[in-house]
C-alpha cells in the first residue's frame, strides 16, 4: 500500500541487559534510516510471554518481526503462524532452530558462538592456569547460542588434560 509505513517489532529475551540494548539501539536506528516504525517489547526471557508477544504482533498485523528466541527449539511454530501472515521474521543471537538443525526464520543474524566459547576458555586458562577449575553455566538447551558457545569451550578443554570443567544449570527466569 503507497504511503502505509512498515511497522517492525524488535523482541529481544532481556532488554534490559547492555548487549541487548546495543542491538535494539542498532534496530532502531535503521528503522529511523528508512522511515519505518519500529515497536520494541520486553518479554523478561519468558517463552510464554515471548509467544503471546509474538501472536500479537500478527493480530496486529506487523510487517517484520526482529526476534531473539527465548527458546529457539519450541518457538518454530509461532515463527511459521507469522511468516504464513505475511510477516518477515529475521531472528538473531538465538536462532530458530528446525530439527536439521537450521534455522526456520527469513533471515538470521549469528555470531560465531563456538568459536566465541573456546576463545572464553582460552581467556580463563590464561588468567587462571592450565590446571585451574573452572565452572561454567550451561544454558538451557533450546538457547542455540548458549550451546555453541558450551561446545566450543568443551573442545577446547580437550587440549589441557589438567583442566577441570564443573558445570551448572541456570535457574528459570532471567538471567
Amino acid at each position: 500500500e503507497s504511503g502505509k509505513k512498515v511497522r517492525v517489532a524488535a523482541v529481544p529475551q532481556y532488554p534490559p541487559e547492555e548487549w541487548a540494548q546495543t542491538v535494539l539501539n542498532g534496530i532502531r536506528a535503521a528503522c529511523d534510516y528508512y522511515g519505518y516504525e519500529c515497536d520494541d517489547f520486553d518479554c523478561n526471557g519468558e517463552t510464554n510471554l515471548q509467544n503471546n508477544i509474538l501472536q500479537d504482533c500478527i493480530v496486529q498485523g506487523y510487517d517484520a518481526i526482529i526476534l531473539q528466541a527465548c527458546d529457539g527449539t519450541s518457538q518454530s511454530a509461532i515463527v511459521k503462524e507469522a511468516q504464513d501472515a505475511g510477516i518477515v521474521v529475521v531472528d538473531f543471537d538465538c536462532l530458530i532452530m528446525q530439527a536439521d538443525g537450521t534455522s526456520n526464520a527469513n533471515a538470521s543474524v549469528k555470531n560465531n558462538d563456538t568459536q566465541g566459547g573456546a576463545d572464553g576458555l582460552e581467556v580463563l586458562v590464561k588468567a587462571c592456569g592450565e590446571d585451574a577449575t573452572i565452572l561454567y553455566v550451561q544454558e538451557n538447551p533450546g538457547i542455540g547460542s548458549g550451546v555453541y558457545r558450551n561446545n566450543g569451550l568443551r573442545a577446547a578443554a580437550e587440549k589441557y588434560p589438567h583442566l577441570k570443567l564443573l558445570t551448572s544449570r541456570p535457574s528459570e527466569g532471567g538471567r
